[in-house]
């Protein structure tokens, strides 16, 4: 899995990504350390993905029905990736 990315444009470093996982393998946290946003990510007991929480301030809330379908989505308009 990709842990890192650097991007570059000549010298300059614009964005330096860094990535953890949980033991499924889920995305559990991205990192720019260029520009010091973090985002975390929740799952719940089915690994789909609950919420996704951008600087410690809750970006996107996900629901999920019976059929495993996603019912509501709720997302804040803040900037970030």
């Amino acid at each position: 899995m990709i842990e890192k990315i650097l991007t570059k444009k000549d010298t300059e470093v614009v964005q330096n990504l860094s990535y953890e996982y949980d033991g499924m393998g889920n995305l559990i946290y991205r990192c720019d350390s260029i520009s010091h946003n973090c985002e975390e990510f929740k799952y719940d007991f089915y690994d789909r993905l609950t919420d996704i929480i951008l600087n410690n301030s809750v970006k996107s809330k996900m629901t999920y029905g019976d059929n495993g379908n996603v019912c509501e989505k709720n997302e804040s308009r803040r900037n970030g990736f």
